[in-house]
């Protein structure tokens, strides 16, 4: 029934240009951590990061996070909303690079690196053309598969005139009462 129904081009791309911020991408950082117990240890381990030694190293040592210790401090991207407030404000203050701490929270003391930057954007149309498409075709066809049952219930639902409710204004008499 719906196999014809198709979505043209221009009302994929108009979609697409009225809801722009539906495909916005936020700021996100890629950053590696080491929590630690105390403050002590952390500024050791950023004293041990200036001097040269390897970040993953440490955090696979030191760290007391068992969810990043085996992939050696690496949080992956993060968005704003995720880390506690004060590591979050230091990691989105922070340039690619930047040892970031000892900052205390609530789990611990954290010694961070901000590893990349993926600016604030938009995804391109010819990215989510695809999901676009799928989302209006399905709309579509559910509209016209509406119409479609309608108009069989109109033609196949007729109501014989004597079954008809009498204070009903098509069928029955406007003085009727009960």
């Amino acid at each position: 029934m719906t196999a014809s129904v198709t979505v043209p081009e221009g009302h994929i791309r108009a979609y697409y240009e009225r809801n722009r911020d539906r495909y916005r991408i936020p700021e996100a950082r890629r950053v590696r951590h080491v929590l630690l117990a105390d403050a002590e240890t952390a500024r050791w381990v950023v004293d041990r990061i200036r001097s040269g030694s390897r970040f993953g190293t440490l955090a696979r040592r030191y760290t007391i996070d068992s969810g990043s210790r085996d992939s050696a401090g690496d949080l992956g991207m993060v968005r704003r909303g995720v880390l506690p407030r004060a590591l979050e404000e230091a990691v989105f203050s922070a340039p690619v690079g930047a040892i970031v701490g000892p900052i205390e929270t609530e789990h611990g003391w954290h010694v961070a690196r901000v590893e990349s930057v993926t600016p604030n954007g938009h995804s391109r149309y010819e990215d989510v053309r695809g999901s676009i498409e799928s989302e209006l075709l399905a709309s579509k066809r559910e509209r016209v598969f509406g119409e479609w049952l309608e108009g069989r219930r109109a033609a196949l639902a007729v109501i014989a005139i004597e079954f008809a409710h009498p204070g009903d204004p098509i069928n029955g008499i406007p003085s009727h009462r009960h």
